[in-house]
């Protein structure tokens, strides 16, 4: 597909499976038109892209940044629409509420912020984590987020995930299991389930009342096909293709340059590889069913 200048840090697909976007660690942001190969590539970020979204329709692209910043882009023109600011340091992950209306960011300050996308305005600040927040992720409905953390707890344990309620901000369920700080953390395109990958070199599986159900080798975790049925997780450049629930591995690749991100095609039947080398390899998925 192409290459951006430095490693790339976050990318994304649209909805619609038309566009691909990729942000680098030099904070340039670069919008690809699949067909034909067009591409638009804006830098108003001063540090490292932290985290990418499309919003549901695909008129809008979001990006965070270390530089603390949340920006809402035109990803036809490259042309910036909004800034949002409120966090104290550094924003590492968000997550755009599947009616488009909200977005939850979460930064080193140990802070998740909820904002009405259309205002600019924040709903809900929640507090609980004691060190950077990793990841965050709404539920499918909206009604829950999901973060993870890597600070420790008062129990002298990980904590790696918590459960919210996302417009009151009241923490609802603080999950164990992780014996180390965590990375990432999703739910599954229904709401079934929740995932979960952590530096204890593993990935797990929880229903949606937070019990645990599956543990899978590989901390590094790329979340669920669009049907629900797959999970990509790995580790050092592995990537497998995990079913769900069984766990059973239904196949595996091999990337070409060290650590990489994984992204699915909206239609379940690609995935993106974006290694440290900076290049971007779409795989199509020719044993599995799309999805």
């Amino acid at each position: 597909m192409g290459r951006q200048t430095e490693a790339v840090t976050k990318c994304v697909f649209s909805p619609d499976g038309q566009r691909f976007a990729a942000g680098s660690r030099n904070g340039v942001i670069t919008v690809w038109a699949l067909k034909g190969g067009e591409s638009v590539t804006v830098k108003e970020h001063v540090r490292a892209v932290s985290g990418l979204a499309f919003t549901p329709v695909g008129d809008t692209l979001i990006s965070c940044s270390w530089d603390g910043t949340i920006r809402l882009w035109d990803p036809h023109t490259g042309a910036e629409r909004m800034v949002l600011q409120g966090h104290e340091q550094d924003v590492n992950v968000m997550d755009v509420s599947r009616d488009g209306r909200r977005l939850v960011s979460g930064s080193d300050d140990g802070t998740l912020i909820v904002w009405d996308l259309a205002a600019g305005a924040t709903l809900a600040v929640l507090r609980g984590h004691n060190d950077d927040i990793r990841d965050c992720a709404f539920s499918p409905d909206g009604a829950r987020v999901l973060s993870s953390s890597r600070g420790l707890c008062s129990e002298g344990g990980f904590t790696t995930l918590k459960l919210w309620d996302a417009a009151t901000g009241t923490e609802l369920k603080n999950l164990g299991g992780h014996r180390n700080f965590g990375y990432r953390c999703t739910f599954s395109p229904d709401g079934r389930w929740m995932a979960s990958g952590a530096g204890d070199g593993t990935c797990r599986l929880w229903d949606s009342g937070g019990t645990e159900v599956l543990v899978l080798p590989g901390g590094d975790l790329h979340g669920f096909s669009p049907n629900g049925r797959w999970l990509a997780a790995g580790a050092d450049g592995r990537i497998s293709l995990w079913s769900i629930p069984d766990g059973a591995e239904a196949a595996v690749y091999e990337a070409s340059a060290g650590k990489v991100l994984v992204r699915w095609h909206p239609h379940g039947d690609r995935i993106v590889l974006a290694d440290d080398a900076g290049c971007l390899h779409i795989l199509r998925l020719e044993n599995l069913e799309a999805g």
